[in-house]
């Protein structure tokens, strides 16, 4: 049996062959192809410049475009007049604008003090609170004529209190309300000496007022404990209150008094009294000596009736133990009476 002959098969292309069928696209085609991309891309960029500017934050574009018109058209000649008539308007509306004129001279006077004039210090003294008037025009504060230091009432600057001054930041006034004191207006005029030197007491200075008889009494603000308080206006004000409501009675011990002060721990000590008796003895000095370990520094002041008299007493001894300094008042001098 004989094999039928094979017939002819078509060989597989070549890659060739195939390059070659792509190179048989027309022309026209691929040229409809190139200018389609090309439209699309155009379209693309066209569509990303609208929106807002980005980082300019001044606004955003808009779509615009040009009409040709004829120069003669009554229309054209209608806008252009329109145009400038708003532009005019703008103008006036900005030449019209009110300008204000400052004068040359402020219509208020500036009352300026005098370079040579006091600028600080405690003021006038401050009347009693609830007690008698102690004749003010004959009275004056004893520590008026002593210069201050230019620090005085700044920061932590000196304070003054009956011809004493001292620096620090914690102050207490001991002073003595005995009986005696109510002769010749001697516990009014202290008092009014104390409102005036508390008046260069800081806000970041702090004090304390004790007066005392046989008895103490301590200045309290209300439901706090007692202890020393800034020198600010509220407390200030209320310690005016307390001081008024004190008046002279009974006799006089200080050793008391002198240690509650020196509880407090403070940096200064004003202490006033017009009795010498009874009188502080060594071993009481010594006593005050040692409770004040805060080495507070004791500025006594004396009242009494008349000079002075010579020699030494248990108050310059309680002074100068205590890095102080004493003086003396006589009470027949501060214009009250017995």
């Amino acid at each position: 049996m004989s094999q039928p002959t094979p017939t002819q098969s078509e060989s597989p292309l070549s890659w060739q062959e195939k390059r070659y069928r792509w190179a048989a696209i027309p022309g026209w085609g691929l040229s409809l192809i190139l200018h389609a991309l090309f439209l699309v891309l155009i379209s693309t960029q066209l569509k990303s410049c609208g929106g807002v500017i980005t980082g300019t934050g001044e606004g955003e574009y808009r779509s615009v475009g040009l009409v040709m018109k004829d120069s003669d058209s009554p229309n054209f000649n209608d806008n252009t007049q329109h145009n400038d008539s708003e532009v005019d308007q703008k103008n006036e509306v900005t030449d019209e604008t009110e300008v204000l004129e400052v004068p040359e001279n402020p219509p208020v006077e500036m009352a300026l003090p005098e370079m040579g004039s006091n600028l600080l210090g405690p003021g006038a003294l401050a009347p009693a609170i609830g007690l008698p008037n102690p004749t003010p025009s004959k009275i004056q504060s004893a520590s008026s004529s002593i210069p201050l230091p230019a620090a005085f009432g700044q920061g932590d600057g000196p304070v003054r209190f009956l011809g004493a001054i001292d620096a620090g930041k914690n102050f207490v006034y001991i002073i003595d309300c005995s009986g005696s004191m109510g002769d010749y207006n001697a516990l009014d005029y202290a008092k009014a000496e104390l409102l005036a030197s508390l008046q260069g007491v800081s806000n970041r200075q702090k004090f304390q007022i004790i007066f005392y008889n046989e008895e103490i009494r301590r200045f309290q603000l209300p439901n706090q404990a007692v202890e020393l308080y800034p020198g600010i206006d509220v407390n200030r004000n209320r310690a005016k209150r307390f001081i008024g409501s004190v008046s002279p009675s009974l006799g006089t011990k200080h050793m008391p008094a002198l240690l509650a002060a020196l509880k407090y721990e403070p940096d200064v000590i004003f202490f006033l009294t017009d009795a010498r008796e009874p009188a502080l003895s060594k071993d009481g000095l010594l006593k005050v000596k040692k409770a004040n370990y805060n080495s507070a520094r004791v500025h006594c002041i004396e009242f009494g009736v008349g000079h002075e008299l010579p020699g030494d007493n248990f108050l310059k001894r309680l002074a100068r133990q205590n890095k102080g300094t004493y003086s003396y008042r006589d009470v027949t001098k501060l214009g009250g009476s017995r």
